[in-house]
């Protein structure tokens, strides 16, 4: 059975201007990882060495409408994150855009979040993963970086 992809070209073009802002933010370049990945992008920068690209950090993006002051994540894609940090030693990153407030906050996945849930899409009744275990982050652990619109506005 393969797993339905939900994400449009919208989503898409909405998670590449977070990850345009950030890489201005962070002075890297934001590498799209494939289709099936479990993070959106890796950020990246070039060695001294030779000039080539690496991955200095991994990122995870969503863009919510609704501000909340709490933020629910994929338990499976938080755990990935904390995964590949470990692994390749390098930070792993959740960026959050909400439209009403134009605003991008970030955190690092580091640690394992105490509060978990199940929760997840109650609006696809016949997708088998719509419903799974989630965490739950609170919003005033997030950094908050700027907001997207005045930034974009100020670089053109």
């Amino acid at each position: 059975m393969s797993i339905p992809i939900y994400e449009t070209n919208k989503d898409r073009q909405r998670e590449r201007a977070v990850a345009d802002f950030l890489s201005i933010r962070w002075n890297c370049v934001p590498v799209p990882s494939g289709q099936l990945a479990i993070h959106d992008y890796a950020l990246c920068r070039h060695s001294h060495a030779d000039d080539k690209l690496f991955a200095h950090a991994y990122l995870e993006i969503k863009c919510r409408s609704l501000h909340r002051e709490d933020f629910w994540l994929s338990k499976h894609k938080w755990d990935y994150l904390l995964e590949l940090s470990d692994t390749t030693n390098r930070p792993a990153f959740v960026a959050v855009h909400c439209a009403t407030s134009d605003a991008v906050r970030y955190v690092r996945a580091c640690e394992p979040y105490p509060q978990l849930t199940f929760a997840g899409r109650t609006d696809r009744p016949d997708d088998p993963n719509a419903m799974e275990d989630m965490v739950i982050i609170p919003l005033h652990r997030f950094t908050h970086l700027g907001c997207l619109r005045s930034s974009l506005d100020s670089s053109t």
